[in-house]
């Protein structure tokens, strides 16, 4: 078995040792995953964590799936009071947001643990092609919204089925 050794430069030396070229070269390769358009990029499929670094709200979680005739979207907004959720969608997306209000502590109890979210939030979701954004449904109940985005019919896929000869 091999033994690594890792030599350490004396702070006075300009030499590069190998370890920190192999830190260096790490280092590029996760500036460049980063930098990638794709990981940046809001999908239908996600969000991009560069764009929740950038919000400094909560991130209620989503499921998205689809089928031949719509899209749906439902996603987890406990205590989120329904008339304070907004949705916006236009051809290319559609943008989820809301607020939760703190409750007013009680006096005289002590906390031990608080983790309830609180603030507000926003999810964006790119749409593709052929979602029907007039006819969009939504609605809440047990703390959970669900968002139907229908396909135009020209969108919606066609089944073909195979005769069998002979």
């Amino acid at each position: 078995m091999k033994k690594l050794s890792i030599t350490k430069r004396k702070p006075d030396s300009k030499e590069i040792t190998p370890y920190e070229q192999g830190l260096s070269n790490f280092q590029e390769l996760m500036n460049r995953f980063f930098d990638d358009p794709w990981f940046r990029m809001p999908s239908i499929f996600g969000q991009s964590l560069m764009d929740r670094n950038a919000f400094d709200g909560w991130w209620p979680k989503a499921d998205v799936s689809e089928n031949d005739k719509e899209i749906k979207i439902k996603m987890n907004v406990p205590g989120v009071d329904p008339e304070k959720i907004n949705i916006e969608a236009d051809a290319d997306a559609i943008v989820i947001s809301g607020s939760v209000e703190k409750e007013e502590e009680q006096e005289g109890e002590d906390w031990y643990r608080a983790e309830r979210e609180f603030g507000e939030f926003r999810r964006a979701f790119e749409l593709p092609n052929g979602c029907d954004v007039e006819n969009i449904e939504a609605s809440a109940k047990h703390g959970t919204l669900t968002i139907k985005i229908p396909k135009k019919p020209e969108a919606q896929k066609n089944k073909i089925s195979v005769k069998v000869n002979g």
